[in-house]
């Protein structure tokens, strides 16, 4: 045992799996065998369980959030997603796992100089006049520094903004790595969440669809590219929603897989610091509009779907004329769909804005969305997507939504097997395409800001309006 526990102890990556492994089991284990008390031996009522899991919860969360931030790389990813739904996560746990929005410890001075030069080809101080090694943020992947370029000796440096203040993002040192292992072991704890309650079900399609994209996230080249199409896209035209957002400039001749140096937008804040909105005099309902209106154009008229809109990746700045405009990041983890997903979000996010069920049961079928129970209630699905796509509000009316639905799927379940009705293994998602994990993290994360900022919007009259938008450019383009 002895020699056993040294040779995990020495070799990083198996004690890091064992670490994984224990965090998830353990909080497993916690709650299957509180489930198995409270309902089967102890028999509570479901108020007297609730307060049960709230005490465990207590003490639970604070756990697993100190382990994310140890652990970093892709725990830290995941806790951010469940801290930023605030319409869904428990207040205790959204609390604890808050942290993970804040920025990170950075990697070491040494460890900063030697990804500059492995990235660039040359040492920082070839490169920067200026370089500070405090990160100005840091997450999963990477950190972000603040610097100066210098001036350009003669024809070496293959970029006109010398002397520019620049943002450096970087990767940390080893990530691609580690981060492949973790997802690989993500999808192994959610199967086997999987198993013991099909609720966890979704939770693995998002994984299975996130692994097979992870490639792209950790490439910045891939990043970089996303980030010139949409400033072309978004800013470089005249009128309407382009004027309204910024998103940073790459710097030409500064871009590498593992680090890219791009414009440094000053006085930005996160979106969900609502000391600062508050303090400035920010409209929050105004703001939010604008970040939908932007999403569902991208995802509805552009066909790119920026599948990481959390709080770390969305700032305010604010104008000298004393408007607020939303300062678009992360560009690196982005979902094309294809012409018949484009074509089948489209008509549904129209039909579910007319409340055609007919129509959106067959946007349903043109997405490629298959449920068990379609052939006998293809409504539920429909009802499923309006619940998705509801209009937002604070944290309370967000959670009383979503608690009023699932006890309305319960209600039908127990008519189902009243009925006789039951298919084999209850209702489950048949086919599903891989946008609609994507498509659903974004409006979650979406429903998620209003909730915490608690704004109340037509979300889905704003989807509906830009998937018309869309079809009928679409229709009066040539052939």
């Amino acid at each position: 045992l002895g020699r056993f526990l040294r040779l995990v102890w020495l070799n990083y990556g198996l004690r890091r799996a064992c670490h994984v492994y224990f965090v998830a089991y353990s909080v497993i284990s916690t709650y299957v065998v509180l489930k198995i008390l409270l309902k089967r031996v102890l028999r509570l009522s479901e108020p007297r369980c609730a307060s049960v899991y709230a005490w465990v919860d207590s003490f639970v969360a604070p756990f697993v959030a100190n382990r994310f931030v140890a652990l970093k790389s892709l725990w830290v990813k995941i806790g951010q997603y469940m801290s930023g739904r605030a319409d869904l996560t428990p207040v205790v746990w959204q609390e604890a796992l808050g942290v993970m929005q804040n920025d990170l410890a950075g990697d070491a001075p040494g460890d900063v100089d030697a990804a500059l030069e492995h990235a660039f080809g040359k040492p920082a101080s070839e490169i920067f006049e200026e370089f500070d090694y405090t990160p100005i943020a840091s997450a999963s992947i990477a950190q972000v520094h603040r610097a100066r370029l210098k001036p350009p000796k003669a024809a070496e440096v293959g970029s006109d903004e010398a002397g520019a203040v620049v943002a450096v993002k970087i990767q940390h040192r080893g990530i691609e790595s580690v981060f492949v292992k973790d997802m690989a072991r993500s999808v192994a704890i959610a199967r086997v969440c999987a198993r013991l309650n099909p609720d966890f079900e979704g939770l693995l399609s998002v994984l299975l669809a996130w692994e097979r994209e992870i490639h792209l996230e950790l490439d910045f080249r891939h990043e970089v590219d996303n980030l010139r199409e949409m400033r072309a896209a978004l800013l470089d035209s005249d009128g309407g929603l382009q004027a309204n957002c910024l998103i940073p400039a790459p710097i030409d001749g500064f871009v590498s897989k593992t680090a890219f140096a791009m414009e440094y937008v000053e006085g930005a804040f996160k979106i969900n610091d609502q000391f600062l909105l508050d303090y400035h005099g920010v409209d929050r309902r105004a703001l939010v509009r604008l970040v939908i209106h932007l999403t569902a154009h991208c995802f509805l008229g552009l066909n790119t779907v920026n599948a990481d809109p959390h709080p770390g990746n969305l700032l305010v700045k604010l104008s000298p004329e004393g408007g607020a405009q939303p300062v678009l990041l992360d560009w690196g983890w982005v979902c094309r769909l294809t012409p018949g997903e484009l074509v089948g979000w489209r008509g549904l996010a129209a039909a579910l804005g007319d409340l055609n069920t007919q129509a959106a049961a067959s946007a349903l079928q043109a997405l490629g969305y298959r449920n068990s129970q379609d052939a006998r209630a293809p409504e539920r699905s429909v009802e499923f997507f309006a619940h998705l796509m509801r209009d937002t509000g604070g944290r309370r009316a967000a959670k009383q939504e979503s608690a009023a639905f699932f006890d309305r799927r319960r209600r039908q379940e127990q008519e189902d097997k009243r009925l006789g009705l039951r298919e084999k293994g209850g209702r489950k998602i048949a086919k599903i395409p891989d946008s609609f994990i994507f498509v659903t993290r974004v409006l979650g994360l979406l429903r998620g800001l209003c909730a915490t900022l608690e704004v109340e919007l037509p979300l889905m009259d704003i989807l509906a309006h830009h998937a018309r938008e869309a079809t009928a450019l679409a229709d009066e383009a040539p052939p």
